[in-house]
């Protein structure tokens, strides 16, 4: 249900003297609106020292030159030598193959010319910006990379985090679901928002309308280009943000603006994450000697569950994307903090970052259940290797760990991008294990309903662990313990081998990764559900907590790894 708070009307309405907010004032390619976003980067630059936007920074390696203001010039591909020089960046949804592009054939004549009507809409629009604010440069993916060359894309793709972080202003365009659309064209609102409109009768006795519309939020929430995983680390490394959709709004570290005088507020964890991480220097590691560094390191480990739980929410067109949309990102958390990445996560974080979950429902909608990449991309214990929603269990590294990591090795598949692909990944550890039986919920005698609110309400991911061998010095034979699985596929495959051999279990083996010690688990462990593999290895399936720290006593303490 839709909560209608906000009031406006026509300019030329009988009630435009009761309301100062007008329905007609979504013309985001007007003069008026290039005026709001003037006196906004104006502001900024001459009143934001924290923004620290006056001073340009090295260009990326290639950039558009847009040419003068006035159009004159058709725009070009423009090699740069990594001076100075401020430029704004696109964010945008592709929505398929692109019509103009920058590739090893099209690379000469991209440098002497690229004819401005032949461009996709989008990317007309975002040129036409860059001249009405000013600057000369603009860095469009499609055409500042060599799309057919492997080298070029790893590299460039390397350079996200500055790209994004060094622009003067990114131009986002949120509501096109395809470069062919564009965003500078005027707004209707009843195609854009919930709206109603109603009667209304005017404190001078006439008669007027008044139209209601639901609250105006910042940024790109629910729109096209939220649902996209390339274009998040884009808005999360931003410093400056100009959104273009069903209004333009402006977002920088400082501050806030809407055009046409409609209040808005954050709209998403990820709002409220992105501007806290504007919050933190852009270019150095914090200094862990400050009294301030636990402080800040609790509340970055809690910023990257956050990120992390958004991004896996969102599609990606070739599914090993999945590490190098996130690398930028990825990059700027490790040069903060200085610590060791791997597939996803930080080794310094360990065991407590295992412990992630596939969620099968989330706030914004009914997701899709999870599955595991057909591909391999990353490492089962990474949450990279599931396609659709996760979270952190304990995105806090809160309780006591009940194990030892041994190694942690992750290979890249290309060198120069060591946060991108990887080639392979393995993870030892010591750590009290245990031989289990598992068995689906529907199907077991005794149905176990978990009082944990946050758990997904998905029977078919919920199953009944009980001790295979050594019972009684273990586990009860009431005692049950919890597993969310990473994905279904990883039930019915258990499924079928159990039933083709008639049995009524899988068999599985749990390891302990810690206990924890808040008031109401505190004698509680979390754990890992893993199956056999090739080589003497394990795969991750599945998340296991609920079971008692007094009965990992008769758990053996072996080395497992992790593939």
């Amino acid at each position: 249900m839709s909560i209608w708070d906000r009031g406006s009307h026509s300019s030329d309405d009988s009630a435009a003297v009761d309301f100062s907010t007008r329905t007609n004032g979504l013309d985001v390619g007007s003069e008026t609106a290039f005026a709001t976003v003037h006196g906004w980067l104006q502001e900024c630059d001459a009143t934001h020292d924290r923004c620290g936007m006056t001073n340009p920074s090295g260009l990326p390696t290639r950039v558009v030159d847009v040419g003068p203001p006035d159009g004159t010039e058709e725009p070009r591909l423009y090699n740069t030598r990594r001076e100075d020089g401020h430029y704004a960046a696109l964010s945008y949804c592709w929505g398929g193959p692109q019509p103009t592009t920058t590739t090893l054939a099209t690379l000469n004549q991209n440098e002497t010319s690229i004819a401005f009507e032949e461009l996709p809409m989008t990317l007309r629009d975002a040129i036409i910006v860059t001249r009405k604010i000013g600057l000369r440069y603009l860095w469009i993916d499609a055409l500042c990379i060599i799309q057919d060359s492997d080298e070029d894309k790893t590299e460039q793709i390397g350079r996200m985090d500055t790209i994004y972080e060094q622009a003067y202003v990114t131009i986002v365009a949120v509501g096109a679901e395809k470069c062919t659309e564009g965003f500078l064209h005027e707004k209707h609102l009843a195609e854009l928002l919930d709206v109603v409109y109603m009667s209304y009768r005017c404190r001078d006795k006439r008669n007027g309308s008044l139209c209601l519309t639901t609250s105006a939020s910042y940024g790109d929430d629910g729109q096209a280009i939220s649902k996209r995983a390339w274009t998040f680390q884009e808005s999360a490394l931003s410093k400056r943000m100009l959104f273009y959709g069903a209004r333009l709004y402006y977002e920088c570290p400082s501050s806030k603006g809407l055009y046409g005088k409609v209040e808005a507020s954050d709209s998403s964890d990820e709002d409220w994450a992105r501007t806290r991480m504007r919050k933190f220097p852009a270019t150095s590691t914090i200094d862990q000697s400050q009294d301030s560094w636990p402080k800040q390191r609790l509340e970055l480990s809690i910023l990257w569950a956050k990120f992390m739980k958004s991004f896996s929410m969102r599609a990606l067109t070739n599914p090993n994307d999945k590490l190098p949309a996130i690398a930028g990102v990825a990059s700027r958390f490790q040069t903060l903090t200085g610590e060791s990445y791997a597939a996803g996560m930080w080794k310094e974080r360990f065991p407590f970052a295992l412990a992630w979950r596939a969620v099968s429902e989330t706030k914004k909608s009914k997701a899709q259940p999870t599955r595991r990449s057909l591909t391999w991309r990353a490492p089962s214990w990474s949450w990279a290797a599931i396609d659709g929603p996760i979270v952190f269990e304990n995105a806090t590294c809160t309780g006591a760990s009940r194990c030892r990591i041994l190694t942690c090795e992750t290979e890249p598949l290309y060198p120069t991008a060591p946060l991108g692909q990887l080639k392979s990944a393995m993870l030892a550890l010591r750590t009290p294990s245990q031989e289990l039986s598992m068995s689906l919920l529907p199907q077991s005698p005794v149905q176990y309903i978990s009082t944990r609110a946050n758990l997904p309400n998905v029977v078919e991911r919920i199953v009944q662990a009980r001790a295979r061998s050594n019972q009684e010095s273990w586990i009860s034979e009431a005692h049950e313990m919890t597993a969310v699985l990473d994905s279904p596929e990883d039930l019915t495959q258990s499924c079928f081998w159990m039933c083709s051999y008639g049995r009524t279990h899988a068999d599985v083996l749990c390891i302990v990764l810690y206990s924890q010690n808040d008031e109401v688990h505190s004698l509680e462990c979390v754990g890992l559900v893993l199956k056999e593999a090739e080589g003497g290895c394990y795969r991750r399936i599945g998340l296991c907590f609920n079971f008692p720290l007094a009965d990992i006593a008769a758990f053996e303490g072996r080395i497992v790894r992790i593939i």
